[in-house]
């Protein structure tokens, strides 16, 4: 089993149990049923597509540590953001009751943005300094690798990250 990801971006409600089940049976009887019909056309990013896609792809070009869209409630993340109305409220719902310990929605406070870049910021320089880290250990394309490895250690060394 795979360690619970830090955060899930959630843009379409989780299927319960029974509509899982369902939509399970459905996909193997489709077959039998429509043969030859075409499924039907899936965004690869639901919801708002410009805002998921800058979101996820975001998140992928920076390692962070997170899932998108997991089809159970044991696979969330313990933080969720959560752009989309339906998901939102599936996911307030798993906030009342402790399933997640954060969720995000649209705007950032201002206070709260203040007080997470900092954190963010950090975990880019982390990011950064595995990277170059894992560049100079295989020998792959070093240049500048050590430089960036020394900028980062000077980073997460100092107090403002």
């Amino acid at each position: 089993m795979m360690a619970r990801p830090f955060l899930t971006v959630l843009t379409a409600p989780l299927p319960s149990n029974s509509r899982r089940w369902y939509q399970a049976a459905r996909r193997r009887i489709r077959p039998f049923v429509k043969p030859g019909a075409p499924l039907p056309m899936m965004s690869r990013y639901p919801g708002h597509y410009a805002l998921v896609r800058s979101v996820v792809e975001g998140l992928q070009a920076i390692g962070a540590d997170f899932n998108f869209n997991p089809r159970r409630v044991r696979d969330l993340g313990r933080a969720v953001y959560a752009p989309e109305n339906a998901a939102l409220r599936q996911a307030a719902a798993f906030k009342r009751e402790g399933r997640i310990e954060y969720l995000a929605a649209g705007p950032v406070h201002p206070d709260e943005l203040e007080a997470a870049l900092p954190v963010l910021l950090r975990v880019r320089w982390a990011v950064q300094a595995d990277r170059s880290a894992r560049r100079l250990a295989t020998d792959t394309c070093t240049d500048g690798a050590g430089e960036v490895l020394r900028r980062a250690r000077a980073a997460l060394e100092s107090d403002a990250g």
